[in-house]
């Protein structure tokens, strides 16, 4: 897009997706609307219920998206996320909540409540299976031609893994 103030005005849709494994971290879409809401851009993050992430960081956002002049909002729907958006990141994460559980049971080496926080886990992440960057999304972003972005290594459905964050097409 050019030098940094071309960035103002651009949209960025942030979206959880699917992933058949769990505990991912939660720096990746953090990261992405801390920053670009500096920008000026359109930041939407999108997410199911249940996969928000840290309030402060989201607070964080929501001043730098007033003091920039972009905005920045949260959804709860891949395709209102996606429409007219240039430039999609598509990232499996667990909860806030999900994450302090797990720190909790890491420190103090219960075994039994990780594998069972997993199951849990996993079974919740298998009700958003269709929460999948594919072309049908893709083609309602600005013009059909959003810039795909993922921090690797993406589960590609049909070549990583059976069901994961991208179409093997849209990757």
């Amino acid at each position: 897009f050019g030098d940094l103030e071309q960035l103002q005005g651009k949209k960025i849709a942030m979206t959880w997706a699917y992933s058949p494994s769990y505990g991912k971290p939660l720096s990746v879409p953090q990261g992405i609307i801390g920053l670009l809401t500096r920008f000026g851009m359109e930041v939407v993050l999108a997410y199911p219920e249940g996969y928000s992430l840290i309030p402060d960081v989201l607070e964080v956002a929501q001043k730098n998206a007033e003091r920039s002049g972009g905005s920045f909002q949260i959804v709860n729907s891949m395709d209102e996320a996606f429409q007219d958006a240039e430039i999609v990141y598509s990232k499996s994460w667990a909860s806030y909540q999900v994450m302090q559980e797990r720190t909790k049971l890491l420190s103090v080496n219960d075994h039994t409540g990780l594998q069972e926080l997993e199951k849990r886990c996993l079974e919740n992440n298998a009700r958003f299976k269709a929460w999948e960057c594919r072309e049908e999304l893709m083609a309602i972003t600005k013009n059909g031609r959003a810039l795909y972005m993922h921090c690797l290594p993406a589960d590609i459905s049909g070549v990583s893994c059976q069901e994961g964050e991208v179409s093997q097409a849209v990757f």
